[in-house]
């Protein structure tokens, strides 16, 4: 098959014009690499680690809590919403990029 177009999975042969040489050059192109799953393995990895801190920051405030400071309470919540906002992001980019990548 000739032409200028890739197929998923397989490898296409492309005939181009060499720019140095002004010849038809007979190439290969194969599958373009998937950026988009590497961008979702980074932010699933951050999604997690975000969590991780939210729990952390969660079982600290409760043991403060439970100790009769109470000021810190307040703070830990509004950094847990911050946290959770950051989440529900990261959530929403990482769904929209398996979408785009599956529509693909």
């Amino acid at each position: 098959m000739w032409g200028g177009f890739t197929l998923r999975g397989t490898s296409v042969p492309l005939e181009r014009l060499n720019p140095r040489h002004g010849i038809l050059v007979r190439s290969w192109l194969y599958r373009e690499p998937v950026y988009s799953l590497t961008a979702i393995s980074g932010a699933v990895a951050l999604l997690v680690i975000l969590l991780m801190v939210q729990i952390w920051l969660l079982t600290a405030t409760l043991e403060s809590f439970l100790a009769g400071h109470r000021e810190t309470a307040l703070p830990a919540a509004l950094i847990s919403a911050l946290l959770f906002l950051a989440c529900l992001g990261l959530y929403a980019l990482v769904d929209r990029m398996d979408h785009e990548a599956r529509k693909n």
